[in-house]
């Protein structure tokens, strides 16, 4: 009786969608044993049937939930990777605009500076080179005049 179950068990498994097989069961259970026997046989068979179609039902509702989570986990992961990469990329340009515009306006503002102070070293020492050709022309000029009138005095003391 074991080794008909057996066979049974590896004809239902082999069954893909179509009743054919388990007519075929029937037949051959009915031919190989007396009513009481086959009915016995037949609760066993539907049970052992009713049980494996469960579980094939169970597997292939736990796989395709497997398969909607492994494709959404994924689709998120991806997503989330672009989201990311996209982020880095802004983050990176804008840190880029940042020191490009920090070391040009500091470039800016020490030439601009640097242009200043030479400036104005120009126009101090401009003045100084001024004020002291003044000086020394309106000195060199007085002393002149001086000599000048202490000569004219001189002459005139000396005529007179």
């Amino acid at each position: 009786m074991a080794i008909w179950r057996i066979r049974i068990a590896c004809s239902i498994l082999q069954a893909r969608n179509t009743h054919s097989e388990y007519i075929i069961i029937i037949i051959i259970i009915i031919n190989a044993f007396p009513l009481q026997q086959w009915l016995h046989e037949c609760a066993s068979v539907l049970h052992y049937t009713h049980t494996l179609h469960n579980t094939l039902h169970t597997t292939h509702y736990t796989l395709h939930n497997k398969q909607h989570t492994t494709h959404y986990t994924l689709h998120n992961t991806t997503h989330t990777t672009h989201y990311t990469t996209h982020n880095t990329h802004y983050t990176l340009h804008t840190t880029h605009n940042t020191l490009h515009t920090t070391q040009h306006t500091t470039q800016h503002i020490t030439h601009n500076k640097l242009q200043t102070t030479h400036n104005t070293l120009h126009t101090t020492h401009y003045t100084t080179n001024y004020t002291q050709h003044t000086t020394h022309y309106t000195t060199h000029n007085t002393q002149h005049t001086i000599h000048n009138t202490l000569h004219t005095t001189q002459h005139t003391t000396h005529y007179t």
